[in-house]
C-alpha cells in the first residue's frame, strides 16, 4: 500500500460506524512494595502491600483502544462482562473512550470477566492471577447478544 491510501483508509475511519465484537479483558497491574509489608494474622505469612494500581483494557477493548488513538469517533461494542469489580473497571475504562456501550451483556451467574492481574515486585513480574477461565456463556446472554 502506498502512503497515499494508507492517509485515505485513516482519515475515513475516523468518521466510520465501527463495531468491535470479542471477548473483553480486563489487565491489571499491582505493583508490590514489601516496605510495609506484615505478617498476617491468620496465615503467618508476609503480606503483599499494593503501592499502586494500574488498569487498561485488554484483548477486543484493546483493538477499541487503538481505534480510539486513531481518532475514530463512531466506535459501538458488543460483549459480555461479569457483575463483579473488574466488569466495572472494565466499563469505566470504556465510558472514559466514550464509545456506544449499549452491546455489552452483563451476565449475572457463571461469568468472571476475563481478567489478568499482574503482580509486580521490584519491577519484576510474578505468576499472573487469571480471572474467568471457567465462564459459561448462557443461553440468555447469547439471544440477547444475538438480538442487538
Amino acid at each position: 500500500m502506498n502512503k497515499q491510501l494508507i492517509e485515505k483508509i485513516l482519515f475515513n475511519a475516523k468518521t466510520a460506524k465501527i463495531a468491535v465484537v470479542g471477548d473483553f479483558c480486563l489487565d491489571v497491574y499491582w505493583f508490590l512494595n514489601e516496605i510495609s509489608s506484615e505478617k498476617s494474622l491468620e496465615t503467618d505469612l508476609p503480606t503483599w502491600p499494593i503501592a499502586e494500581q494500574e488498569y487498561s483494557l485488554g484483548g477486543a477493548g484493546n483493538v477499541v483502544n487503538n481505534l480510539h488513538a486513531l481518532g475514530c469517533e463512531n466506535i459501538h461494542v458488543y460483549g459480555v462482562v461479569g457483575t463483579d469489580p473488574w466488569g466495572q473497571k472494565l466499563m469505566q475504562n470504556l465510558y472514559k473512550l466514550n464509545v456506544n456501550c449499549e452491546g455489552m451483556v452483563i451476565q449475572e451467574q457463571g461469568w468472571a470477566t476475563p481478567s489478568y492481574v499482574k503482580p509486580y515486585k521490584n519491577k519484576n513480574e510474578l505468576n499472573r492471577i487469571d480471572f474467568g477461565n471457567f465462564n459459561k456463556l448462557d443461553t440468555e446472554t447469547l439471544n440477547c447478544l444475538l438480538s442487538l
